[in-house]
């Protein structure tokens, strides 16, 4: 069991544990992926330096200095909704910091840890751009 700095379980453990308790004394039944997930993984996560994932090779961005070419960068686009705009597309760039595969009992689950820029197209701030070829270049000290 996870606990924060004052050794109580942090809020959505907590919250998580207790619906998914009061729905299974109500009678109700719950996918057993989901009671696997609420439950905290275990202490030993594997760790990888890159993943085939969607046909694509991921690496994390700590292999460059042993190689000439790579991939590790990311996209990810999100829609939010605002008030003044009703669907807003939100996307972001950034690169893999880890690949880290956490085991629930049956399931495994790889998480990517990203560092991330919103992308910003437009004036002196672009956190994005493309040259004279094509390519996508990236500020990430903005």
């Amino acid at each position: 069991m996870f606990l924060n700095h004052i050794g109580e379980l942090p809020q959505f453990p907590k919250w998580i544990r207790t619906s998914i308790a009061s729905i299974i004394q109500g009678g109700e039944a719950i996918d057993h992926d989901t009671i696997h997930m609420s439950m905290p993984p275990t202490l030993k996560a594997r760790s990888y330096r890159s993943m085939y994932a969607y046909g694509n090779h991921i690496r994390v961005v700590s292999v460059k200095e042993h190689l000439t070419t790579y991939v590790s960068g990311i996209v990810a686009t999100f829609e939010q909704t605002c008030v003044l705009r009703l669907n807003e597309k939100l996307e972001y760039v950034g690169w893999v910091e880890k690949i880290l595969e956490l085991n629930y009992g049956i399931l495994n689950i790889v998480v990517l840890l990203c560092n991330w820029v919103k992308t910003n197209y437009t004036w002196n701030n672009a956190t994005i751009k493309r040259d004279g070829y094509s390519f996508t270049l990236v500020n990430f000290a903005s």
